[in-house]
């Protein structure tokens, strides 16, 4: 490493004086590192003349991934240095529930394994609020499927929502459902504080059809029983039922003229992220990758 970091300041600095007086070292020692990497290489990296020094062909060509190597190494030490910063301090977390059951305890709980000294604080809202909390300095981090031009939002895995059913319901072996003919059926929905309620009510009264509600419940988790149980049909994303369609106690189905929804994880654009939340939302990032739907 010692020739490296000689070849490189040599090169830098037009000078083996000049070159130990930034790496602190003296001018003998330089040279014989230089001259040791040559012999080692088996080729000149260097033209002398007189005091003046330049890169021979072969230096040339190796400096470029001396750098590279270089800087490698800075970036590494500065992440391994940002560690003592994760030795203690507070992250608040907003997301709705779903999200926090189905998405994330993995997530956390790996966080948590690495960071045991960091306060790790969930605060639960619906997609709006979530939005609200970052923006007023309530959390540092979000999950929202709306973005807002007052934070950044760094895109995330795209939710697919499904019609779901029970096994034996009419709605299986069809490719999609239109939204008259769930319209028709009973429906199990989230309350009208969830961003998908909204958006479902939205097609509704654009297909100018209003629907049979039969039960209002607060969360996901008691809805899939409901329509397992053959009470009626629901509008779900397909992440949060996931156990129960591989273990056959639903159906699963698009509902036409539905897209994907986005989702975004949320902080504020200054000022800059502390130590602690900004590896929890590259955890985040890299659990929720874009290219891959949370399906």
């Amino acid at each position: 490493m010692e020739r490296y970091l000689a070849f490189h300041a040599v090169a830098l600095e037009g000078s083996f004086t000049r070159a130990a007086a930034r790496l602190h070292r003296s001018q003998p020692a330089v040279s014989q590192a230089v001259s040791a990497l040559e012999d080692e290489l088996e080729q000149r990296l260097f033209t002398r003349q007189g005091r003046k020094v330049e890169l021979s062909h072969a230096g040339e060509l190796l400096l470029p991934h001396v750098e590279q190597a270089l800087d490698a190494l800075a970036k590494g030490r500065a992440r391994v240095e940002g560690l003592k910063q994760l030795l203690g301090g507070k992250v608040r977390l907003c997301v709705s529930d779903t999200l926090a059951i189905h998405a994330l305890p993995e997530v956390l709980r790996d966080y948590h394994r690495r960071y045991p000294e960091v306060e790790l604080r969930l605060d639960n809202r619906s997609s709006g609020s979530v939005l609200t909390q970052v923006y007023r300095r309530r959390a540092e981090l979000g999950l929202s499927t709306r973005a807002d031009e007052r934070l950044h939002c760094e895109p995330l895995s795209p939710i697919e929502d499904v019609v779901i059913c029970p096994p034996d319901h009419a709605f299986v072996g069809q490719r999609a459902v239109g939204i008259k003919a769930l319209a028709a059926e009973p429906l199990l929905l989230l309350d009208d504080s969830s961003e998908l309620r909204r958006l479902l009510e939205a097609m509704l009264r654009k297909a100018e059809v209003k629907a049979r509600v039969t039960m209002e419940l607060a969360s996901v988790e008691v809805i899939a029983p409901m329509v397992a149980a053959g009470l009626g049909v629901s509008l779900v994303p397909r992440f949060a039922v996931r156990r129960e369609l591989e273990a056959g106690r639903l159906h699963a189905l698009p509902l036409r003229g539905l897209s994907r929804r986005p989702l975004f994880a949320v902080r504020r654009r200054r000022p800059q992220l502390p130590p602690a939340a900004a590896v929890l939302e590259r955890a985040l990032i890299e659990a929720l990758p874009p290219a891959q739907p949370l399906v």
